[in-house]
C-alpha cells in the first residue's frame, strides 16, 4: 500500500502537494499528521466530497504500507509519530521537498528550489498530461499562492509563476480562492499578536538591525509563522524572531527580507529547518527566555554582513561649498550623473546636500545669486563604511532622505542614493546591468 505524508501543521502547499502526488502516482491514501490548519481545515469541510484525507492516528492499516510519499519536507522533527513508524518500518520512500535541507534520505529524491512543492508536482502533471479538473486547479493555485505570499515573497521563482499561469488556463480562479488565503486570525491568534507586537524589541548584531519578540502561552495557538508574517510586514521589518512558549514546548519562527541570514541554517542548529528567508523550529524542555539567549549568542557567529555600504556607495563623490553662488555650480553639476550633492563648509566639513532639480529650478526663476546654503536640506544621514546593505536599506525607508553620506573614521568616502539601492536589489538577478 502506498501513503502520502506531510508535515504536521497541515498547510494548503502541503495538502495541494499530496494531492498533486496522489494524482501523479494514480492513487493511495492521504494520512495527515497532527492538527490541520484553520484554513485549511475549513477548505477540506467545504471539499470532504473531492479531498479524501485520513489522520495517520486513526489509520488501521499500518502494517500494509510499502511505500510512503514524502512531500514538502524530509525532517523527523516535522513527522511527529509518523518518524517512530518509519524508524521501525522498513518502506520505500519517495520524497518531494523545496527546503534546501533534511535529515530523511528517500530512495528517489526530487528536491528543487522552488517556491512551493506544489510547483514541482503540477509540472509533472502538466509533462504527463494528466487531467487536472478546476477544484483541484483551485487548491494547486492556494497551495502556490500560500506559499510564495501570492507570489510576492523572495522564494518565488519564475516556474511558480508559469504553473500559476497554466493552473489558471485548467479553470483555477484566484477569486474562489481568496478567502481561504485572508482568513482574519481567531481571538487567540489576535492576543498572541498583539503580545509579540508588544513584546518587540530591536537588536543590532554585527551591525545587523533585527527584532525579536516572545511570549508565553497557556493554550496552544497554531498559525504563529502567519501572525509573525503579518507583524514583519506592519512594522516593515528587515530581519524578526517570534520566540513562543506553548506548555513544554517553545517554536522558534524567523523570517528576513534580507541576504544577510540564512534562517533555514539557524533553525537547523535549533533542529528545524525550511527556507534560507523563512524557517522554524520546535525545542522540548526549555523556556522562551533561554531560547531567546541561545538565539541571540547563536546570531553573533550566523549572521554575518555580506554586502556593505562601501560595496554599493557611489564615489569619488561631486561635492558643492556652502558659499558658491548658483550660478558658479550651475555648469559643473548640469553634466553631473549624480542628482544630489553633498555641501562642505570651508573646513571640509559636510553640512547639507542639494538636489540638481532644486539648483535647476532656480536656475528658471533666475535665482542665481543665492547661495547654495540657501537652498541646501541640512538633514544629514551618516553610515559607517561597513554597515550592512540591510541596514542601508532599512535607513531610507525610516529616515525617508534622498542621500545617505557613507563615511570611514571622520571622513567621507561615498554616497548612497536609492538608485544605488536599487542597482544592488536587481543586478545580477535578470535585471539592471
Amino acid at each position: 500500500m502506498r501513503v502520502f505524508v506531510s508535515h504536521e501543521g497541515m498547510d494548503f502547499d502541503s495538502l495541494a502537494g499530496m494531492v498533486a502526488a496522489r494524482k501523479l502516482y494514480g492513487g493511495g491514501e492521504l494520512l495527515s499528521l497532527g492538527k490541520k490548519r484553520d484554513n485549511v481545515a475549513l477548505f477540506l469541510k467545504l471539499h470532504y466530497k473531492y479531498f479524501s484525507i485520513e489522520k495517520f492516528s486513526r489509520f488501521k492499516n499500518l502494517a500494509d504500507i510499502t511505500e510512503v510519499v514524502m512531500v514538502d519536507t524530509r525532517r523527523r522533527q516535522r513527522l511527529g509519530r509518523f518518524a517512530d513508524f518509519l524508524e521501525k518500518n522498513p518502506v520505500n520512500i519517495i520524497i518531494y521537498d523545496h527546503h534546501p535541507g533534511g535529515d530523511i534520505t528517500g530512495e528517489e529524491n526530487y528536491v528543487e528550489a522552488t517556491g512551493a512543492v506544489t510547483t514541482l508536482l503540477v509540472e509533472k502533471l502538466f509533462e504527463k498530461e494528466i487531467y487536472i479538473d478546476p477544484v483541484e486547479a483551485a487548491l494547486f493555485l492556494l497551495g502556490i499562492y500560500e506559499d510564495t505570499g501570492s507570489l510576492t515573497y523572495s522564494t518565488t521563482t519564475a516556474r511558480d509563476v508559469a504553473a500559476v499561469a497554466e493552473l489558471m488556463k485548467r479553470g483555477g480562479r484566484p477569486e474562489n480562492i481568496h478567502a481561504f488565503l485572508n482568513r482574519e486570525f481567531n481571538p487567540l491568534q489576535h492576543k498572541l499578536q498583539d503580545m509579540l507586537k508588544e513584546s518587540l524589541q530591536a537588536y543590532s548584531v554585527n551591525g545587523l538591525p533585527l527584532h525579536i519578540a516572545t511570549a508565553v502561552l497557556d493554550e496552544i495557538v497554531g498559525g504563529i509563522s502567519d501572525i509573525l508574517q503579518r507583524i514583519h510586514t506592519l512594522e516593515n521589518l528587515q530581519t524578526s524572531f517570534a520566540i513562543v512558549q506553548m506548555g513544554k514546548k517553545v517554536l522558534v519562527v524567523g523570517k528576513t527580507a534580507g541576504d544577510d541570514v540564512n534562517m533555514n541554517e539557524i533553525m537547523t542548529a535549533f533542529g528545524g529547518g525550511g527556507h534560507i528567508k523563512s524557517a522554524s523550529a520546535t525545542l522540548l524542555d526549555t523556556t522562551a527566555p533561554d531560547v531567546k539567549e541561545r538565539l541571540l549568542s547563536l546570531l553573533k557567529t550566523k549572521a554575518v554582513p555580506g554586502i556593505k555600504a562601501e560595496d554599493i556607495m557611489s564615489r569619488p563623490v561631486f561635492t558643492l561649498n556652502e558659499n558658491e553662488k548658483l550660478g558658479s555650480v550651475i555648469e559643473k553639476i548640469i553634466y553631473s550623473h549624480y542628482r544630489s550633492a553633498p555641501v562642505e563648509n570651508d573646513q571640509g566639513q559636510i553640512v547639507g546636500w542639494v538636489s540638481k532639480e532644486k539648483i535647476m529650478q532656480m536656475r528658471e526663476k533666475k535665482q542665481l545669486h543665492v547661495p547654495v546654503k540657501g537652498i541646501m536640506d541640512r538633514f544629514l544621514v551618516f553610515l559607517p563604511a561597513d554597515s550592512p546593505v540591510d541596514r542601508v536599506r532599512e535607513t531610507f525607508f525610516k529616515e525617508n532622505v534622498s542621500l545617505i553620506i557613507v563615511t570611514k573614521g571622520e571622513n567621507m568616502a561615498g554616497i548612497i542614493t536609492p538608485s544605488d539601492v536599487v542597482h544592488y536589489l536587481h543586478a545580477g538577478k535578470g535585471g539592471l546591468s
